[in-house]
């Protein structure tokens, strides 16, 4: 009776520790699956407008700074004529508090980088 308890509890512990790495480690592909979707948000916004507004600019750094990212760096145009291309390009920092040992903790940064071109559209309704 006393075998199984040690080996039920060896069990439970193999793969409490195998549930805590998958989920560090997929939460950095997580962050940049968020990133990327508010990134192509404002990437159709700029399409459509023709350029992003300074406006624009400070709600997507704060929508950023709100998940997290930091030393965020946002390039796109103010304006643009339709039918020219214009490019917006993001870049964040993610940092992350990982298990660096059996017994430590350490924080992990990842660089993220959104770089596309689109084309000024007008819309026509």
């Amino acid at each position: 009776m006393g075998e199984r308890v040690v080996v039920s509890a060896v069990i439970l512990v193999i793969t409490m520790v195998l549930v805590i790495f998958m989920v560090e480690m997929f939460l950095p592909l997580s962050a940049n699956i968020e990133f990327r979707d508010i990134c192509r948000n404002y990437l159709m916004k700029m399409e459509f407008h023709g350029g992003l507004t300074a406006d624009d600019i400070l709600e997507l750094n704060s929508q950023l700074a709100e998940k997290e990212f930091t030393d965020i760096i946002v390039s796109a145009p103010l304006m643009a004529k339709f039918g020219e291309t214009m490019e917006l390009f993001i870049k964040v920092k993610y940092t992350i508090n990982t298990i660096s040992g059996i017994f430590s903790r350490d924080h992990k940064e990842y660089l993220m980088e959104y770089r596309r071109l689109a084309v000024a559209r007008k819309v026509i309704n």
